[in-house]
């Protein structure tokens, strides 16, 4: 009888672990789908504001949409945000992030591409020339993520109107700045001039990726419960 009821216990809480662990691996296999419909949304509206005309915005018209084809008209500022460690044709460098004031108000950041770091100059930075006067600019809206875990400070380092950063925080910058910035940043065009490397990918992973992730976690859900299904049969064939 102990035997029996040390097994029964086991069986339980056998039952209660694969249930668990199948639900949670059920979640994430969903959770995989969901991403992947949400980056090939992402995919579908680039392309579909590839060739859309640039609109003319300023402030106090409504935020626009990611990777709305925008124009603004304003003027550089000395500050400039460098996002470090970004990798690009197996080299690392920085994303140049330049502070724009708007004639009409307010700031944004505009992203004015990649740029390498010097061959064995990790600490020293890369001469950023800030353009002066009025200018219209011509780029794509996009809304960076807020997503991501970050160890320390956001600001790594400050050189005179540099500030080297560790991910893009649009609140943060604003903090540190002691500007209010809207709430997107600015790609700027491949044809507009006072920019670096300009190639962006639309999302970090693809759908088809996420899609693969997605049949891993389902696989190893049906893993569980065929374990599971050996177990329980084994264990009424003792009991009969």
């Amino acid at each position: 009888m102990k035997s029996c009821a040390t097994v029964s216990r086991f069986m339980t809480r056998m039952t209660i672990l694969s249930l668990i662990v199948t639900a949670m691996f059920l979640k994430l296999g969903f959770w995989q789908l969901q991403r992947a419909h949400e980056k090939q949304a992402l995919i579908d509206a680039a392309v579909s504001q590839l060739h859309q005309p640039f609109k003319f915005w300023e402030a106090g018209e409504p935020i626009p949409q990611i990777f709305d084809p925008i124009q603004v008209q304003g003027r550089f500022l000395k500050e400039t945000l460098l996002l470090d460690n970004q990798p690009k044709n197996q080299k690392w460098g920085y994303q140049v992030l330049s502070l724009f004031a708007l004639s009409s108000g307010g700031a944004v950041l505009i992203d004015r591409g990649w740029i390498a770091q010097q061959e064995g100059e990790r600490k020293k930075l890369p001469e950023i020339r800030i353009p002066t006067g009025s200018l219209v600019l011509q780029g794509q809206a996009f809304m960076p993520s807020s997503k991501g875990f970050l160890l320390g400070d956001i600001l790594e380092k400050q050189e005179d109107n540099i500030l080297v950063v560790e991910k893009i925080d649009l609140p943060a910058f604003s903090k540190i700045l002691h500007k209010p910035l809207y709430p997107f940043i600015i790609r700027l065009n491949k044809s507009e001039a006072y920019g670096f490397e300009r190639t962006w990918p639309v999302v970090n992973m693809t759908p088809a990726r996420h899609k693969a992730y997605a049949f891993q976690w389902f696989a190893m859900a049906i893993i569980v419960i065929l374990l599971y299904g050996n177990l329980y049969r084994r264990h009424r064939y003792r009991e009969t």
